[in-house]
């Protein structure tokens, strides 16, 4: 189906995101893979990322996204210093952010796991802020994405418990706040939150 959401900060960043409800025959022609790509889509084993990857060219190619770049022993897609971007893929959704700056996206379906491996990423004070709330499932989803998103950022070794700490907030706020701590001070970091059906996207501002 067509983007879901496309907008453009007055800041310059832009966000993308799409919902695949085509076919995989659908998908590869509407993103008319040249040789390079066809080869790599090729190469993917699992079907979910293959489904991951093809859905997230088919977003690159509305949006007019047609950057070559190249991935970082971190993991991070890098194009230069002047243009960045980040991807996110959580099926049926795909995300992509795009600045001169650094930027990070994440989209999370909000799910019992998050609950079991809490104390993996969470800080104790954001532990003990969600233990009792009504949506514990969808605020702990939301703190994933939100680090996750900083992560993206940095595209480094971040430890999220003991490193990165979100301000209080409630599901629906459309701005949140999350602190990056490191040994040369706070970094600051404000977020956006969207509610895309039963995910929630946290992306950069």
């Amino acid at each position: 189906m067509p983007i879901i959401k496309h907008f453009s900060s007055d800041l310059g960043r832009k966000v993308a995101i799409w919902e695949k409800t085509e076919t995989e025959e659908e998908l590869l022609d509407i993103a008319e893979l040249i040789p390079v790509d066809q080869i790599k889509y090729n190469h993917i084993k699992l079907n979910k990322r293959k489904m991951e990857w093809l859905t997230a060219k088919v977003l690159m190619k509305s949006i007019g996204f047609d950057h070559t770049y190249s991935i970082l022993p971190s993991g991070k897609p890098y194009i230069n210093e002047h243009f960045h971007f980040s991807i996110t893929h959580s099926l049926p959704y795909v995300g992509i952010i795009e600045h001169s700056n650094s930027v990070g996206i994440d989209i999370q379906k909000p799910e019992d796991k998050m609950l079991r491996i809490q104390h993996k990423y969470c800080h104790p004070q954001e532990i003990e802020r969600v233990k009792d709330h009504e949506h514990q499932l969808e605020m702990l989803s939301i703190i994933w994405s939100a680090k996750e998103a900083v992560f993206k950022v940095y595209g480094e070794n971040i430890h999220f418990a003991d490193q990165l700490l979100t301000h209080p907030f409630d599901i629906t706020d459309r701005i949140i706040q999350c602190d990056f701590k490191t040994s040369q001070g706070v970094a600051a970091h404000r977020l956006g939150l969207l509610k895309v059906n039963d995910h929630f996207c946290v992306h950069s501002l």
